[in-house]
Protein backbone atom coordinates (compact mmCIF):
# COMPACT_ATOMS: atom_id res chain seq x y z
CA UNK A 1 0.00 0.00 0.00
CA UNK A 2 1.27 3.46 -0.94
CA UNK A 3 2.18 5.55 2.13
CA UNK A 4 0.53 8.96 2.26
CA UNK A 5 3.59 11.03 3.07
CA UNK A 6 7.27 10.95 3.98
CA UNK A 7 8.74 13.97 5.74
CA UNK A 8 7.56 17.16 4.02
CA UNK A 9 6.40 15.29 0.89
CA UNK A 10 2.98 13.93 -0.05
CA UNK A 11 3.30 10.79 -2.19
CA UNK A 12 1.19 10.55 -5.35
CA UNK A 13 2.34 7.38 -7.12
CA UNK A 14 5.16 4.85 -7.34
CA UNK A 15 7.53 5.39 -10.27
CA UNK A 16 9.86 2.45 -9.83
CA UNK A 17 12.08 0.50 -7.50
CA UNK A 18 15.64 -0.78 -7.38
CA UNK A 19 18.15 -2.47 -5.17
CA UNK A 20 18.55 0.54 -2.88
CA UNK A 21 15.02 1.86 -2.63
CA UNK A 22 11.77 3.03 -4.16
CA UNK A 23 11.15 6.17 -6.24
CA UNK A 24 7.84 8.01 -5.90
CA UNK A 25 6.20 10.92 -7.63
CA UNK A 26 5.67 13.35 -4.76
CA UNK A 27 4.62 16.93 -4.01
CA UNK A 28 6.57 19.19 -1.67
CA UNK A 29 3.95 20.28 0.83
CA UNK A 30 5.32 23.80 1.26
CA UNK A 31 4.97 24.96 -2.36
CA UNK A 32 3.40 22.07 -4.28
CA UNK A 33 6.50 21.38 -6.39
CA UNK A 34 6.38 17.95 -8.02
CA UNK A 35 9.56 15.90 -7.55
CA UNK A 36 10.91 12.37 -7.78
CA UNK A 37 11.43 11.15 -4.22
CA UNK A 38 13.87 8.30 -3.64
CA UNK A 39 13.25 6.44 -0.39
CA UNK A 40 15.51 3.85 1.19
CA UNK A 41 13.48 0.71 1.76
CA UNK A 42 12.44 0.33 5.45
CA UNK A 43 14.08 -3.10 5.71
CA UNK A 44 17.37 -1.63 4.46
CA UNK A 45 17.28 1.32 6.86
CA UNK A 46 18.29 -1.03 9.69
CA UNK A 47 21.63 -1.69 7.97
CA UNK A 48 24.16 1.06 8.89
CA UNK A 49 26.32 0.29 5.84
CA UNK A 50 23.40 0.73 3.44
CA UNK A 51 22.31 3.91 5.20
CA UNK A 52 25.86 5.27 4.83
CA UNK A 53 25.83 4.34 1.14
CA UNK A 54 22.49 6.11 0.65
CA UNK A 55 23.84 9.21 2.39
CA UNK A 56 26.99 9.10 0.25
CA UNK A 57 24.79 9.09 -2.85
CA UNK A 58 23.16 12.29 -1.58
CA UNK A 59 26.58 13.87 -0.93
CA UNK A 60 27.70 13.01 -4.46
CA UNK A 61 24.58 14.50 -6.07
CA UNK A 62 24.82 17.61 -3.92
CA UNK A 63 28.18 18.59 -5.41
CA UNK A 64 27.18 17.97 -9.04
CA UNK A 65 25.50 20.81 -10.90
CA UNK A 66 25.06 20.14 -14.61
CA UNK A 67 22.06 20.30 -17.01
CA UNK A 68 22.65 16.68 -18.09
CA UNK A 69 22.85 15.30 -14.53
CA UNK A 70 19.78 14.80 -12.36
CA UNK A 71 19.19 17.84 -10.13
CA UNK A 72 19.30 17.19 -6.40
CA UNK A 73 16.94 19.18 -4.16
CA UNK A 74 17.83 17.85 -0.73
CA UNK A 75 17.06 14.97 1.58
CA UNK A 76 16.92 13.76 5.16
CA UNK A 77 15.37 11.27 7.54
CA UNK A 78 11.87 11.08 9.01
CA UNK A 79 10.59 8.40 11.40
CA UNK A 80 13.43 6.10 10.48
CA UNK A 81 13.00 6.51 6.71
CA UNK A 82 15.80 8.07 4.66
CA UNK A 83 14.87 9.99 1.50
CA UNK A 84 15.99 12.62 -0.97
CA UNK A 85 14.24 14.64 -3.68
CA UNK A 86 15.36 15.25 -7.24
CA UNK A 87 13.96 16.70 -10.43
CA UNK A 88 11.18 14.60 -11.94
CA UNK A 89 11.88 13.40 -15.50
CA UNK A 90 8.67 12.91 -17.45
CA UNK A 91 10.07 11.48 -20.68
CA UNK A 92 11.02 7.98 -19.59
CA UNK A 93 14.45 6.45 -20.12
CA UNK A 94 16.73 5.91 -23.09
CA UNK A 95 16.20 2.16 -22.61
CA UNK A 96 12.45 2.62 -23.11
CA UNK A 97 13.04 4.80 -26.16
CA UNK A 98 15.30 2.17 -27.76
CA UNK A 99 12.76 -0.54 -27.00
CA UNK A 100 10.05 1.47 -28.80
CA UNK A 101 12.04 2.80 -31.74
CA UNK A 102 15.06 0.55 -32.10
CA UNK A 103 18.23 2.13 -33.51
CA UNK A 104 18.42 5.93 -33.59
CA UNK A 105 19.68 8.13 -36.48
CA UNK A 106 23.41 8.76 -36.18
CA UNK A 107 22.86 12.52 -36.00
CA UNK A 108 20.74 12.07 -32.85
CA UNK A 109 23.32 9.64 -31.44
CA UNK A 110 25.99 12.32 -31.90
CA UNK A 111 23.83 14.87 -30.04
CA UNK A 112 23.10 12.45 -27.20
CA UNK A 113 26.76 11.39 -27.16
CA UNK A 114 27.85 14.99 -26.64
CA UNK A 115 25.45 15.37 -23.72
CA UNK A 116 26.54 12.13 -22.01
CA UNK A 117 30.23 12.97 -22.49
CA UNK A 118 29.66 16.44 -21.06
CA UNK A 119 27.87 14.99 -18.01
CA UNK A 120 30.66 12.43 -17.42
CA UNK A 121 33.31 15.11 -17.79
CA UNK A 122 31.60 17.24 -15.13
CA UNK A 123 31.30 14.26 -12.79
CA UNK A 124 34.92 13.22 -13.32
CA UNK A 125 36.11 16.79 -12.80
CA UNK A 126 34.43 16.61 -9.39
CA UNK A 127 36.01 13.24 -8.60
CA UNK A 128 32.85 11.19 -9.19
CA UNK A 129 32.81 7.92 -11.17
CA UNK A 130 29.30 6.80 -12.09
CA UNK A 131 30.11 3.08 -12.63
CA UNK A 132 26.59 2.23 -13.86
CA UNK A 133 26.20 4.08 -17.14
CA UNK A 134 23.51 2.36 -19.22
CA UNK A 135 20.35 3.34 -21.15
CA UNK A 136 18.13 2.58 -18.13
CA UNK A 137 19.98 5.26 -16.13
CA UNK A 138 19.73 7.94 -18.83
CA UNK A 139 16.48 9.90 -18.56
CA UNK A 140 14.76 11.93 -21.27
CA UNK A 141 13.74 15.51 -20.59
CA UNK A 142 12.28 18.10 -22.92
CA UNK A 143 14.08 21.44 -22.71
CA UNK A 144 11.32 24.01 -22.33
CA UNK A 145 13.41 26.83 -23.80
CA UNK A 146 14.60 25.05 -26.95
CA UNK A 147 12.01 22.30 -27.32
CA UNK A 148 14.87 19.82 -27.81
CA UNK A 149 14.89 16.42 -26.11
CA UNK A 150 17.87 15.95 -23.80
CA UNK A 151 19.44 13.11 -21.84
CA UNK A 152 19.99 13.38 -18.10
CA UNK A 153 22.31 11.03 -16.24
CA UNK A 154 20.81 9.65 -13.04
CA UNK A 155 21.01 6.85 -10.47
CA UNK A 156 24.32 7.42 -8.70
CA UNK A 157 23.60 4.54 -6.32
CA UNK A 158 26.91 2.76 -6.88
CA UNK A 159 28.95 5.82 -7.87
CA UNK A 160 32.30 6.34 -6.19
CA UNK A 161 33.82 9.55 -4.92
CA UNK A 162 37.49 9.32 -5.85
CA UNK A 163 40.58 11.36 -5.19
CA UNK A 164 42.77 12.54 -8.06
CA UNK A 165 45.04 9.48 -7.77
CA UNK A 166 42.35 6.86 -8.37
CA UNK A 167 40.24 8.88 -10.78
CA UNK A 168 42.04 8.23 -14.08
CA UNK A 169 42.13 4.43 -13.92
CA UNK A 170 38.61 4.05 -12.55
CA UNK A 171 37.17 6.60 -14.96
CA UNK A 172 38.03 4.25 -17.84
CA UNK A 173 35.01 2.18 -16.70
CA UNK A 174 32.66 5.04 -17.56
CA UNK A 175 34.33 5.54 -20.95
CA UNK A 176 33.94 1.87 -21.86
CA UNK A 177 30.29 2.05 -20.82
CA UNK A 178 29.89 5.17 -22.99
CA UNK A 179 31.10 3.14 -25.97
CA UNK A 180 28.51 0.45 -25.17
CA UNK A 181 25.71 3.05 -24.96
CA UNK A 182 26.71 4.69 -28.28
CA UNK A 183 26.87 1.24 -29.91
CA UNK A 184 23.38 0.37 -28.68
CA UNK A 185 21.90 3.70 -29.77
CA UNK A 186 23.27 3.23 -33.30
CA UNK A 187 22.45 -0.46 -33.76
CA UNK A 188 19.57 -1.15 -31.39
CA UNK A 189 21.66 -3.97 -29.89
CA UNK A 190 24.25 -4.29 -27.15
CA UNK A 191 27.84 -5.03 -28.26
CA UNK A 192 27.74 -8.45 -26.58
CA UNK A 193 25.01 -10.86 -25.54
CA UNK A 194 25.34 -13.71 -23.06
CA UNK A 195 23.15 -16.38 -21.53
CA UNK A 196 24.56 -15.71 -18.06
CA UNK A 197 26.22 -12.71 -16.42
CA UNK A 198 29.49 -14.66 -16.29
CA UNK A 199 29.34 -15.49 -19.99
CA UNK A 200 28.63 -11.86 -20.81
CA UNK A 201 31.54 -10.68 -18.67
CA UNK A 202 33.96 -13.03 -20.46
CA UNK A 203 32.88 -11.62 -23.82
CA UNK A 204 33.42 -8.06 -22.63
CA UNK A 205 36.90 -8.99 -21.42
CA UNK A 206 38.04 -11.16 -24.32
CA UNK A 207 35.99 -10.78 -27.50
CA UNK A 208 36.24 -7.99 -30.05
CA UNK A 209 32.93 -6.14 -30.55
CA UNK A 210 31.20 -6.43 -33.92
CA UNK A 211 31.59 -3.65 -36.46
CA UNK A 212 29.09 -0.85 -35.93
CA UNK A 213 28.78 -0.21 -39.67
CA UNK A 214 27.86 -3.82 -40.35
CA UNK A 215 24.76 -3.29 -38.23
CA UNK A 216 24.21 0.42 -38.97
CA UNK A 217 25.42 1.13 -42.51
CA UNK A 218 24.66 4.85 -42.32
CA UNK A 219 26.99 5.40 -39.37
CA UNK A 220 29.89 7.65 -40.40
CA UNK A 221 33.31 5.99 -40.33
CA UNK A 222 34.70 8.56 -37.90
CA UNK A 223 31.93 7.78 -35.40
CA UNK A 224 32.59 4.05 -35.68
CA UNK A 225 36.28 4.76 -34.98
CA UNK A 226 35.42 6.73 -31.83
CA UNK A 227 33.26 3.86 -30.54
CA UNK A 228 35.93 1.28 -31.40
CA UNK A 229 38.47 3.22 -29.32
CA UNK A 230 36.07 3.52 -26.40
CA UNK A 231 35.58 -0.27 -26.50
CA UNK A 232 39.28 -1.11 -26.52
CA UNK A 233 40.08 -3.96 -24.09
CA UNK A 234 43.23 -2.23 -22.89
CA UNK A 235 42.22 0.91 -20.93
CA UNK A 236 45.37 2.76 -21.98
CA UNK A 237 44.23 2.52 -25.62
CA UNK A 238 40.94 4.26 -24.92
CA UNK A 239 40.47 8.06 -25.13
CA UNK A 240 42.16 9.89 -22.28
CA UNK A 241 38.93 11.25 -20.80
CA UNK A 242 35.33 12.22 -21.51
CA UNK A 243 36.39 15.75 -22.44
CA UNK A 244 38.57 14.51 -25.30
CA UNK A 245 35.68 12.40 -26.65
CA UNK A 246 33.35 15.39 -26.50
CA UNK A 247 35.92 17.61 -28.21
CA UNK A 248 36.29 15.18 -31.12
CA UNK A 249 32.56 14.74 -31.56
CA UNK A 250 31.96 18.48 -31.43
CA UNK A 251 34.73 19.30 -33.90
CA UNK A 252 34.06 16.56 -36.39
CA UNK A 253 30.26 16.74 -36.27
CA UNK A 254 30.59 20.36 -37.39
CA UNK A 255 31.67 18.88 -40.73
CA UNK A 256 28.25 17.22 -41.14
CA UNK A 257 28.23 17.62 -44.90
CA UNK A 258 31.62 15.95 -45.11
CA UNK A 259 30.47 13.05 -42.95
CA UNK A 260 27.37 12.65 -45.13
CA UNK A 261 29.52 12.36 -48.24
CA UNK A 262 31.69 9.60 -46.83
CA UNK A 263 28.96 7.71 -44.92
CA UNK A 264 27.98 5.37 -47.73
CA UNK A 265 31.52 4.70 -48.91
CA UNK A 266 33.07 1.24 -49.17
CA UNK A 267 36.57 0.09 -48.20
CA UNK A 268 38.19 2.32 -50.79
CA UNK A 269 36.46 5.51 -49.65
CA UNK A 270 38.33 8.08 -47.57
CA UNK A 271 37.51 7.87 -43.87
CA UNK A 272 37.15 10.73 -41.44
CA UNK A 273 40.60 9.85 -40.15
CA UNK A 274 41.90 10.68 -43.65
CA UNK A 275 40.11 14.00 -43.95
CA UNK A 276 40.47 14.81 -40.27
CA UNK A 277 44.02 13.66 -39.33
CA UNK A 278 43.77 15.15 -35.83
CA UNK A 279 41.12 12.58 -34.80
CA UNK A 280 43.41 10.06 -33.10
CA UNK A 281 45.55 12.80 -31.58
CA UNK A 282 42.50 14.48 -30.07
CA UNK A 283 41.23 11.21 -28.63
CA UNK A 284 44.56 10.51 -27.00
CA UNK A 285 45.14 14.07 -25.83
CA UNK A 286 44.81 14.76 -22.14
CA UNK A 287 45.09 18.51 -22.45
CA UNK A 288 41.99 20.58 -21.82
CA UNK A 289 42.36 23.53 -24.13
CA UNK A 290 40.71 26.72 -23.00
CA UNK A 291 38.82 28.72 -25.53
CA UNK A 292 41.00 31.46 -26.92
CA UNK A 293 40.06 34.56 -28.76
CA UNK A 294 40.64 34.01 -32.45
CA UNK A 295 43.22 36.15 -34.14
CA UNK A 296 42.42 37.70 -37.44
CA UNK A 297 44.81 36.67 -40.17
CA UNK A 298 44.99 36.31 -43.94
CA UNK A 299 41.96 34.81 -45.66
CA UNK A 300 43.77 31.52 -46.43
CA UNK A 301 43.87 30.85 -42.68
CA UNK A 302 40.15 31.43 -42.16
CA UNK A 303 37.77 28.53 -41.42
CA UNK A 304 35.59 29.14 -44.50
CA UNK A 305 38.60 28.96 -46.84
CA UNK A 306 39.94 25.79 -45.19
CA UNK A 307 36.47 24.22 -45.26
CA UNK A 308 36.17 24.99 -48.97
CA UNK A 309 39.56 23.38 -49.61
CA UNK A 310 38.53 20.37 -47.56
CA UNK A 311 35.31 19.96 -49.54
CA UNK A 312 37.23 20.21 -52.79
CA UNK A 313 39.74 17.61 -51.64
CA UNK A 314 36.96 15.18 -50.69
CA UNK A 315 35.22 15.77 -54.00
CA UNK A 316 38.43 15.03 -55.87
CA UNK A 317 39.02 11.90 -53.80
CA UNK A 318 35.46 10.68 -54.37
CA UNK A 319 35.81 11.29 -58.13
CA UNK A 320 39.12 9.39 -58.22
CA UNK A 321 37.63 6.44 -56.37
Amino acid sequence: MLPKSIGPFDLESKLGSGGMGIVYRAAYRKNGRIVALKVLSPELSANPKLVARFEREMEILEKLDHPNITRYYGGGESKGQHFYAMRLMGGGTLAELLKRRGALPWEQVVEFGQQISDALDHAHENGVIHRDLKPANLFLRMDRKTGVEKLVLGDFGIARDMDATGLTATGMTDLYALGCVLFEMLTGKTPFEGITAGDLMVKHLQEAPPSVRQLAVECPIWLENVIAQLLEKEPSRRPHDAASVMMVVLRVSDQASVATQITAGGPGTASMADVHPELKKLLRSGSRKKKKRRRRGPFWETSWFLSACLAALIGATAYAV
